[in-house]
């Protein structure tokens, strides 16, 4: 079963060891805060720019499926439950996934930083 909160920290992680300087912030919220704005966009995280993360539709259905609660809260978070029966019936599983991602990212930035210590 794919695990998108194992996923996703581990390209945070990777994104902070390649991207930022810690030192260039004052405190943990204003990482944070930074963090969201610039993985918001961030293809290597959550594939909200180009639409996909994996580029690979029958690994991404194989993903959403595994992870169909997930998805339910995402639509309830982001109020597109009426959007998803169309994506769902048109097999737009990178949408899917990619809405799953972006719904994830605020909690997994959170986790990697306090697991970081930094």
């Amino acid at each position: 079963m794919y695990n998108y909160r194992e996923q996703m920290e581990a390209d945070v992680k990777n994104y902070l060891e390649e991207n930022i300087g810690f030192i260039d912030y004052e405190n943990l919220d204003e990482l944070k805060e930074k963090l969201q704005d610039n993985l918001w966009t961030e293809d290597n995280v959550n594939g909200n720019t180009s639409g996909s993360y994996t580029f690979n539709r029958a690994e991404t259905n194989e993903n959403v499926i595994d992870n169909l609660d997930l998805l339910k809260d995402a639509c309830e978070e982001f109020d597109c439950k009426n959007e998803f029966a169309d994506k769902f019936f048109n097999g737009e599983w990178e949408w899917m996934d990619v809405t799953i991602r972006c719904y994830l990212l605020s909690e997994i930035i959170e986790t990697v930083v306090e697991e970081m210590k930094i």
